[in-house]
């Protein structure tokens, strides 16, 4: 992922993980709201694909 497209989607997410009315839906959830820099989201998302594209092959999945 490009670094420009990183940064863009890691101030949309800080930016609603700041409302209240998201915090309450990812407690309600179960989760906790943790906002993180651009480095780290750019980490998690490789690690993600990773993680997803290779049981993505593994099932035969392809993308329509």
């Amino acid at each position: 992922m490009q670094r420009e497209h990183v940064e863009i989607l890691n101030k949309a997410i800080v930016q609603s993980l700041a409302t209240a009315e998201v915090r309450e839906r990812l407690q309600k959830a179960g989760l906790t709201a943790a906002p993180s820099t651009p480095d780290e989201f750019r980490k998690r998302h490789e690690l993600w694909m990773g993680i997803f594209g290779k049981i993505a092959k593994d099932v035969g999945l392809k993308p329509q």
